[in-house]
């Protein structure tokens, strides 16, 4: 599914514009539809100072090692996370010297379509399978994984779910 979305947003951009310009990602109407944009903030612990970085995305890519459903596997992947020690430590702009401070990712824009994919292999070793079920409901409720100021300007975010493998449609709720 992903690899499709990819092809259809070269396709489908005014010609000129490549596919991984900013301005793509405004213009390709696959990324009207398919597209939302994550928000990686990292708070600074000794100044409070907060770096934003936002990146559009397809699909949300979930690990599911350690998720039995698919609301933990959201969860596990927009959980804060401390820098805090040797090369992950964070070099705050405003005190000018690396520090302490808590990194977290949110969906910052919603998509009308959301796709997500279960990474089911492992990251040590990629040729073994994760072989366990992961639950889930027929509605999906994303606004505990959404940017906190952004919450408020979206009227739902409330998604159902369609379950695909392979590439073929298997299930709808």
């Amino acid at each position: 599914m992903v690899n499709l979305l990819e092809s259809m947003h070269k396709c489908c951009l005014p010609s000129g514009v490549p596919s991984e310009s900013p301005s793509a990602y405004e213009k390709s109407f696959v990324h009207k539809i398919f597209g939302g944009h994550l928000r990686s903030q990292v708070k600074c612990q000794q100044c409070s100072f907060c770096s934003n970085k936002f990146d559009p995305f397809l699909d949300l890519s979930l690990k599911i090692f350690k998720a039995e459903s698919l609301q933990k596997a959201l969860a596990n992947f927009t959980a804060a996370e401390w820098l805090d020690g040797g090369e992950r430590q964070y070099n705050c702009q405003r005190c000018k010297q690396k520090v302490r401070a808590l990194k977290q990712l949110t969906v910052h824009k919603a998509l009308y379509v959301l796709t997500i994919h279960l990474k089911r292999f492992h990251a040590h070793n990629p040729g073994q399978k994760i072989k366990k079920k992961v639950r889930f409901d027929c509605a999906l409720d994303l606004k505990p994984f959404v940017s906190g100021s952004y919450i408020s300007m979206f009227s739902n975010t409330d998604y159902w779910l369609a379950i695909g493998v392979n590439g073929l449609f298997l299930f709808s709720c």
